[in-house]
């Protein structure tokens, strides 16, 4: 076994020693050559003459062509071996008597040339076809480049013009090489105006001028950005963000740089209005504090002459001082809730066709106590038919007397104050005029803006919050019509105009709706749940001079308790409690068995729509905010059931 393996080796086929080409290239040299020897021996045959000698030509041109040099030289030995034996064993020898060593070594030195020359232009040839398709496959693969880059080039033309900012690329040389398509339109001009264009040229030297020291430090291989306001080629004042970078060479030298222009106009525009709304909001929180303080001050004067041995004139005047004082800050806090409606867009209109001449009289009525304190000279001009209009009265003497109180507030006394209302075609026209500070034109577009103080600075008495005009025009809106101000200049007036869509066919208002009952002569029972010690108290005071009986609990376990005692007809409850909130109150109360025709009335400070879903949820009828007025709250106790109830039993 072991001898066999160690001569296996040697029986290997020895078609394995010789590659496929070689042998298939000397299979055709040998089959060339004898084919050649055959077609000569039987032309000489035929002919008797030895031209047929040529027939080896052929096969030399073949070998010459296709086959390698070696091979086709193998085959002229092998033609002129096979001559030479013939020549000197064929019985024909005297057939070949002619061909001498001469003709054989010519035959052998042409038939080797022939190879030579063949296989040497078969080679030029195939090495020609390799570098045509050398070339093909480089034109294929430029070809392919340039499409690529094309595409490359067409979608950063996509992005770029789909990008808010203009994008622009720069040589050293400081030229234009490709700008994007919102670039082109901030500059207002064509690519061709701008590519291959020194800056200079298509900025302008003013623009350049700014630029160019940052272009110096991104040629210095920095990266900058930089922001500033500038005059663009089209001839507007705009603010740009302007990010450069630098691009590098295969050196690492910087030879161009890439440019990202941002309008960023309207962001300086939103912090500086940010800015601006931020200084109003200061201004307005002083002023409302210094507002607050002036009725505070009038009340906290008056609240020590309220004693048992006061002079009756003193006692009046304390009297009269917290009413008025009080009715000031009621003022107030009603606008800064109209305030938070109107930036929630939560104002709400109970619309009724109405007589614009009756309302406007009703705000003159309201406003003619400032009037007659400034000495002003009031003219009033209204025409003698009804002016119909569609509208909320609350807001639209809400509307009027701002106006009226601005102009009061503004005119010098001894001025002149004007209201006149005028039908104009559809509308309803009131202008209120004075003669007093008036406005500087740069004024008259901040005058309706929230907490604007445009007269900041000048000897007015009071500036107000700021809220006044702000919630008249939102208010007028809302009833569909428009406000409008005008004004010659410090100094000369102010003329305040709203206009109002006019209805065709007025409404009758009920004439009962404005008589308020305040005796009940049955003392019907009133439950009052308040922390606030002394707002209980003085309410529960007021309550019974009104012919009420009324009990006080200052907390919700307390109340819960004086409720089963007295079983009251109306409770007043505040939803702040210090230990059971009002809500819970409410409900308890509610599961009481005598409690299910009771009437619930929330006094509280919270007065957005979700705190009155709460207390609807839990029970509670009516949804008063403080601070209420007396003759509201004492219509609402007396419209109630409950209280109808106890008065035709017991009156």
């Amino acid at each position: 076994m072991r001898v066999r393996n160690r001569f296996a080796m040697f029986r290997r086929p020895p078609n394995l020693l010789v590659p496929a080409p070689v042998r298939a290239e000397l299979l055709l040299v040998v089959a060339g050559t004898a084919l050649a020897s055959g077609l000569f021996l039987l032309i000489y045959r035929l002919t008797g003459h030895i031209a047929p000698l040529l027939a080896y030509f052929p096969a030399f041109v073949l070998m010459g062509w296709y086959g390698r040099l070696a091979s086709g030289l193998l085959a002229v030995g092998l033609a002129t071996g096979i001559l030479a034996l013939y020549w000197l064993h064929s019985p024909v020898w005297l057939v070949l008597a002619r061909l001498d060593g001469t003709t054989l070594a010519l035959f052998a030195a042409l038939g080797s040339l022939i190879v030579v020359a063949f296989n040497r232009c078969a080679e030029a040839i195939r090495e020609l076809a390799r570098t045509e398709q050398r070339l093909s496959i480089d034109v294929t693969s430029l070809h392919e480049a340039q499409v690529q880059t094309a595409r490359a080039r067409s979608e950063l033309q996509a992005v770029a013009d789909l990008m808010a900012s203009g994008v622009a690329l720069y040589s050293r040389d400081l030229r234009y090489r490709w700008a994007s398509r919102r670039y082109l339109e901030w500059l207002g001009r064509s690519a061709e105006q701008v590519i291959g264009q020194p800056m200079e040229r298509v900025l302008g030297p003013s623009l350049f001028g700014v630029k160019q020291p940052y272009i110096e430090r991104v040629l210095a291989g920095e990266s900058v950005t930089f922001e500033h306001e500038v005059d663009t080629p089209r001839g507007l004042r705009r603010w740009v963000h302007i990010a450069y970078t630098p691009e590098h060479n295969a050196e690492g030298q910087v030879d161009g740089w890439v440019g990202v222009i941002t309008d960023i106009t309207e962001r300086r525009r939103t912090e500086e209005a940010l800015r601006e709304s931020d200084r109003r909001k200061d201004e307005f929180l002083a002023t409302l504090a210094h507002e607050l303080r002036n009725p505070m001050a009038a009340i906290r004067y008056a609240a020590p002459l309220i004693r048992a041995d006061a002079a009756p004139g003193a006692l009046e005047q304390a009297r009269g001082a917290i009413e008025r004082q009080s009715q000031q800050m009621t003022r107030l806090l009603d606008g800064l809730l109209d305030m938070s409606r109107i930036t929630r867009n939560v104002i709400q209109l109970k619309l009724e066709t109405l007589d614009l001449r009756t309302v406007t009289q009703e705000a003159l009525d309201a406003a003619r106590p400032h009037i007659e304190t400034g000495r002003h000279q009031l003219v009033v001009s209204m025409p003698p038919q009804p002016v119909w209009v569609q509208g909320d009265l609350t807001r639209l003497l809400q509307i009027i007397g701002n106006l009226l109180s601005n102009a009061c507030k503004y005119t010098p006394p001894g001025g002149r104050i004007e209201v006149r209302l005028e039908p104009d075609g559809q509308t309803a026209r009131l202008c209120v005029r004075d003669t007093g500070v008036g406005l500087a034109p740069e004024m008259l577009p901040e005058v309706f803006e929230l907490f604007a103080q445009v007269h900041k600075g000048l000897t007015v008495s009071s500036g107000g919050l700021g809220i006044g005009l702000a919630v008249s025009k939102r208010l007028t809106e809302l009833h569909g019509g428009s406000i409008q101000v005008r004004s010659e200049g410090l100094g000369r007036g102010a003329e305040f105009s709203v206009r109002l869509p006019c209805v065709a066919s007025p409404a009758q208002r009920s004439a009962g709706g404005d008589k308020v009952v305040t005796l009940f002569q049955g003392e019907p029972r009133v439950l009052i749940v308040d922390d606030n010690r002394d707002a209980a108290d003085n309410l529960a005071w007021l309550l019974r001079s009104h012919g009420l009986h009324v009990q006080v609990a200052y907390d919700g376990m307390r109340a819960l308790e004086l409720a089963q005692a007295m079983r009251p007809s109306v409770v007043l409850l505040d939803i702040g409690l210090p230990d059971l909130n009002g809500l819970e109150v409410a409900r308890r109360l509610r599961h009481l068995p005598w409690a299910s025709q009771l009437a619930l009335i929330a006094v509280t400070g919270w007065g957005q729509p979700e705190d009155r879903r709460e207390t609807r949820a839990a029970g509670i009828d009516v949804h008063l905010v403080k601070p209420v007025d007396p003759v509201e709250l004492l219509r609402v106790i007396q419209s109630l059931p409950q209280v109808s109830r106890v008065n035709s039993l017991q009156g």
